[in-house]
């Protein structure tokens, strides 16, 4: 009987545990009155830091009769910082609005209004403007700007709460939605069946349209050296951006084969990612791209990579002792963020994972304790041969710490703002003090935190700094008056019209702290009022508005109650436009087609064409335009217009098979060949004195060119003004090393220079290893023979490594020999700026005999972006004669934009039948950019029946890419200058 007591009071102790450890939001369905709501339905969601993407579903109630409302999450205790806007909650009920809100503080209690509902309407229209009866449209999110210079107020509408709202479209592809009182944007979701589903990436006016095209389907296969258990447990995620504004994030789960499909997804680039790898011996990593087709399924292979242990602890900082059931994290030192793996402690506070081979920063949070502030998180090495033991991440314990908010008289303030952090400008609000004026601020750790407080005109003269190791509270903030500064501008267009909802930035200097935040909206006068700016902190406004250039002001150091007017803003209006018309090769109208602007302006410009086809791009400025438009499972087109002519005809041809088609044969140069030498010569001698002697590497060049034109006006030209004849003869000497060796070679030994003619002897014996390789032997023995004059030690064995690399082709052993004395003098060298490019030469030169010992030479290196640029030339060494070995590589790279280049770099020197995977790979490619450039490289060594495609995708992926597509400056406008030149050097029309 005892035994059944004690197992009874047991029972009872853990429930109320568990109920003491239970967290409760709690609050009130009221009308816009502030009438109690009976009956509602309220739903609250979680999404935590490392969790799905996706809200996830933890409870659900009904309203009472007076509006009030309770809802647990027995999983959790309370809120802490790293949490803040984590929960969300949602009510509605029928015939009513739907309304939202984000949860940071519990003790809060919410008020969600539910009043009469305004109508958006719209239409859903699939190819040829063909209506869509029965898609589901749904709101996936809220916005409101109760004034025009309020921040946007926000909420979401997790996916089971907006799909049960839904509606759906009639016979005419129409729908008629009510959730949203009036004066709120929605932001919408539409799914259709053999569509799939499209977000709309801005919030919607009263009416919205969506145009949506067939869906085609990605099905995959994850390769694994063994197979994993709790494969089924991945979570996949697919994300593109399909249309103007739309975009589409779908996720699934891998089968135990590691087949996955997503069934419907519309036509575009996709970009995979993990979002939960319950994985062990091997880790999915990275993100991969694929291309979906209308109606055609795409295929792919994704591979893991091999983990190795890592292992540690999570300790309090007071008692030393592990702490249990503590997430832990682990960030892939630079990476793009998509590979971080989790992990939680076990009842000693240690975990025990696995990881990829690199470099991570392992961090950690628990309830009722804070990171330590001077140390936050550690690092650790994770490969082969290492531990992969991790220092000890130190939690500090938190505790709650009551603050009460007064006026001068000593009152209590409700529904103060109260903010913690730097003294500097703080923006983030913990939370509002209730009817006593009090607010418990949670989480707070030892080391020293600020305070502060404001209300409307009201704010704390200073911040109320105190150490959280030791004050116990509660502590008391003053407001007064007379504390916070005033800002005012106006801003007009260039005939003082007043330009009202321009967007307002705010750019705020503190001593070497500095800020830039978005501050609201001019109003209908064009005016813009900040109320609250901070007593010693430097201001400057930017104003941006559609259709107008950009302004930003001087500068203005604000002092205790001052008030500053910047004046009367002028943003000069741009009126130009562009109008016209889409078609297919049959002249029919073509709808819901993507048209921008590139180059007509300081911004891009992108509409979509409506159901005749037309479009209209505004605010471009004056002049000429390129106008291009876009559609799926058709080449770009595109053509350049003078700004304001409105009868623009741009005609969309199928792909199939290719637009480029052939190329046309060679066409005779029509300028003679003596009479093209003599202009190039004049052109050259024109140049060479418009320098007038100056000894840049500019005219150097100008120089070596002229000398493989006419030798005599070169050495002329330098005997002129006094210029090093040692070039001259470098170029004269490789010139003409073939017909006549003798003479060539002692041009190139006398030029003066050992270093650069050692080197020029290198890259000679490479030219010819293959033509005349007794020719090659002969320089390579040059070379060696003078390279023992460099007088730099590092440069001179960077160049008997890469001599000696060539000698290997006709004398291995002598050249290995050489090699290896090269390796341990590299292997002496330091780790940094030139002694690190030395050691990455010497590894290129070692790496296609012995890949070990070029990365060994590497490891030390520690810089990123030294580490990255020479394992990315390990990459295309390798990719000669090893796949595998050189997608390994890339997985030492430390960035996304790392790896994206050396993969773009390795991809030509891929074998010949190894081109679809090349192209698969190209495709994977995430920067725009990089991925034009390997798709072009590829281009110019694939079969000629391959070519044409190859290039058009390359140029097609960088539309709209970037500010640098419309300049000639940007990354993407020198993407698309190389495939132009590519097309051309191959005989296509560019």
């Amino acid at each position: 009987m005892k035994h059944v007591a004690l197992l009874c009071l047991v029972v009872l102790l853990v429930l109320v545990a568990s109920a003491a450890q239970a967290l409760t939001i709690t609050g009130k369905v009221v009308d816009p009155a502030g009438k109690p709501i009976g009956g509602a339905t309220v739903w609250l969601h979680f999404r935590g830091p490392g969790g799905p993407y996706r809200w996830q579903p933890v409870a659900s109630t009904q309203a009472a009769a007076d509006g009030s409302f309770s809802l647990t999450d027995p999983a959790r205790e309370k809120i802490r910082p790293t949490d803040a806007e984590r929960y969300a909650v949602t009510a509605h009920k029928a015939g009513l609005t739907v309304d939202g809100a984000q949860v940071s503080d519990t003790a809060e209690r919410l008020k969600l209004t539910l009043a009469e509902a305004s109508a958006v309407t719209g239409r859903v229209l699939g190819e040829g403007a063909k209506p869509i009866e029965g898609a589901l449209v749904m709101v996936t999110r809220a916005y409101l700007r109760p004034d025009p210079s309020s921040i946007t107020r926000y909420f979401p509408v997790p996916d089971d709460v907006s799909e049960a709202l839904g509606v759906r479209t009639d016979a005419q592809g129409a729908f008629e939605l009510r959730l949203l009182p009036e004066g709120w944007q929605p932001g919408l979701t539409v799914s259709a069946s053999g569509y799939g589903r499209v977000a709309l990436r801005r919030e919607a006016s009263e009416r919205a349209t969506f145009w949506l095209q067939p869906a085609g389907s990605l099905r995959g296969k994850l390769v694994f050296a063994r197979k994993p258990e709790r494969l089924a447990e991945c979570v996949l995620r697919a994300s593109a951006e399909v249309q103007e504004d739309g975009y589409v994030s779908e996720e699934v789960s891998p089968d135990e084969q590691g087949a996955f499909v997503f069934p419907e997804l519309p036509p575009g680039s996709y970009r995979l990612s993990v979002e939960k790898q319950p994985l062990q011996d091997e880790h999915l990593v990275g993100l991969i791209r694929a291309a979906v087709t209308s109606g055609e399924e795409a295929m792919l292979e994704w591979g893991a990579q091999t983990t190795y242990p890592l292992h540690g602890r999570v300790i309090a900082s007071d008692t030393k002792n592990g702490l249990p059931g503590v997430a832990v994290a682990f960030y892939f030192q630079g990476s793009d963020g998509s590979y971080s793996p989790k992990a939680t402690t076990g009842p000693d506070g240690v975990y025990d994972t696995r990881c990829i081979q690199g470099t991570y920063m392992v961090t950690a949070w628990a309830p009722n304790f804070t990171r330590a502030k001077d140390r936050p998180s550690v690092t650790v090495e994770v490969g082969p041969g290492l531990s992969g033991n991790a220092p000890d991440v130190v939690l500090d314990r938190a505790r709650d710490l009551t603050i009460r908010v007064v006026d001068t008289s000593g009152r209590p303030v409700a529904e103060a703002a109260v903010r913690r952090g730097v003294d500097f400008a703080p923006e983030y609000v913990s939370g509002k003090t209730d009817s006593k004026g009090q607010f418990v601020a949670s989480d707070v750790g030892p080391g020293l935190i600020k305070f502060w407080a404001d209300k409307g005109s009201l704010a704390t003269a200073t911040g109320r700094q105190v150490d959280g190791a030791k004050e116990q509270g509660p502590i008391t903030l003053t407001l007064q008056p007379g504390v916070l500064c005033t800002l005012r501008a106006k801003v007009i267009d260039q005939d003082g019209k007043p330009i009202p909802a321009a967007e307002v930035y705010l750019h705020q200097t503190r001593g070497d702290a500095r800020s830039s935040d978005r501050a609201g909206l001019t109003d209908a006068a064009g005016a813009f009022l900040k109320a609250n700016a901070r007593p010693g902190v430097t201001y400057a406004l930017e104003f941006r508005a559609a259709h107008c250039s950009r302004y930003t002001t001087g500068q203005w150091t604000a002092t205790p109650g001052a008030a500053h007017d910047f004046g009367a803003i002028r943003l000069q209006r741009r009126t130009g436009f562009v109008a016209g018309t889409v078609v297919d090769e049959a002249g029919t109208p073509l709808p819901g087609v993507t048209v921008l602007n590139a180059g007509g302006g300081p911004e891009t410009v992108k509409v979509t064409t409506d159901d005749q086809g037309r479009f209209r791009l505004e605010g471009l400025e004056s002049g000429s335009a390129w106008v291009l438009a876009q559609a799926a499972n058709r080449p770009l087109a595109g053509v350049r217009v003078e700004v304001g002519v409105a009868d623009v005809k741009l005609v969309l041809r199928p792909r199939s098979p290719s637009a480029m088609g052939a190329p046309p044969a060679p066409r005779p140069n029509p300028v003679p060949p003596e009479e093209a030498k003599r202009l190039a010569r004049g052109m050259l001698v024109w140049q060479l004195n418009e320098t007038k002697g100056s000894k840049n590497y500019g005219r150097e060049l100008l120089i070596r060119w002229l000398a493989h034109i006419d030798s005599q006006a070169a050495f002329e030209a330098a005997a002129a003004h006094g210029d090093d004849a040692g070039p001259i003869r470098l170029e004269l000497g490789k010139l003409h090393l073939a017909d006549d060796p003798d003479e060539s070679l002692a041009l190139i030994t006398q030029c003066g220079d050992a270093h650069y003619a050692a080197r020029t002897l290198c890259e000679a014996a490479r030219e010819y290893a293959t033509t005349n390789p007794d020719l090659a032997r002969r320089c390579v023995e040059e070379g060696l023979s003078i390279a023992g004059a460099i007088e730099d030690a590092r440069w001179r064995l960077a160049t008997q490594a890469q001599l000696a690399s060539e000698l290997a082709k006709s004398d291995p052993a002598r050249g290995a020999q050489l090699l290896s004395q090269a390796q341990t003098e590299a292997s002496a060298l330091g780790v940094a700026d030139s002694d690190a490019y030395v050691r990455g030469v010497v590894a290129g030169c070692l790496c296609e005999r012995d890949l070990d010992a070029a990365i060994k030479l590497l490891e030390p290196i520690e810089d990123p972006s030294a580490r990255d640029r020479h394992f990315s030339n390990l990459t295309r060494h390798v990719a000669r004669t090893s796949l595998d070995r050189a997608l390994e590589l890339m997985g030492r790279l430390s960035g996304t934009w790392a790896r994206d280049g050396a993969l773009a770099t390795a991809l030509p020197f891929f074998p010949p039948d190894q081109l679809d995977r090349a192209t698969e790979l190209a495709r994977g490619i995430q920067d725009p950019y990089q991925r034009s450039r390997g798709l072009t490289l590829l281009a110019s060594v694939a079969p000629q029946d391959r070519q044409a495609a190859l290039l058009e995708e390359a140029a097609a992926g960088l539309v709209g890419s970037g500010d640098g597509y419309r300049g000639t400056g940007g990354r993407a406008g020198e993407a698309a200058a190389r495939v132009a030149c590519v097309a051309r050097r191959l005989g296509y029309p560019a």
